[in-house]
């Protein structure tokens, strides 16, 4: 029991630490640094759009880069809300603000689901409001 116990801290705090990172000033230094080589991030389909998972170090860093420069840079922040962790396995709700390139203010609330293999983040899965992404940053018809 407390191997599992020790092993839910320590995929808590990796997942935390990672996401901090990741809403920080270096979103692909925050990849480097606490990704596996294999890692899947995923965002499941809404507005009429597909499932898309990205798949290894640089795909992830190619979608944060494309997540990067639709904010002023140093703008976003992630505060965690709430986390459970069970062995290898983080669910996290977290608050997300930013402001972006056109000097909209964006916030809004995401559920994580992180799966940490090794000491490194193997899986994430995002959810979020998608209509907020869509009017703060201006995509959509």
């Amino acid at each position: 029991m407390t191997t599992d116990n020790a092993q839910s801290q320590a995929s808590q705090a990796l997942a935390a630490g990672f996401l901090a990172a990741f809403y920080g000033p270096d979103m692909h230094g925050a990849i480097i640094e606490y990704a596996a080589d294999n890692i899947e991030w995923t965002i499941p389909a809404s507005l009429g759009g597909a499932r898309r998972t990205w798949n290894g170090v640089e795909a992830v860093s190619g979608f944060a880069a494309k997540i990067a420069q639709l904010f002023e840079p140093g703008s976003m922040e992630i505060r965690i809300v709430s986390c459970l962790a069970v062995g290898e396995d983080v669910a996290l709700e977290a608050a997300v603000s930013g402001r972006t390139v056109a000097g909209v203010s964006y916030g809004n609330e995401y559920a994580f689901f992180i799966n940490c293999h090794c000491g490194r983040i193997a899986a994430v899965t995002e959810y979020t409001d998608s209509a907020r992404v869509v009017a703060a940053l201006g995509l959509g018809g």
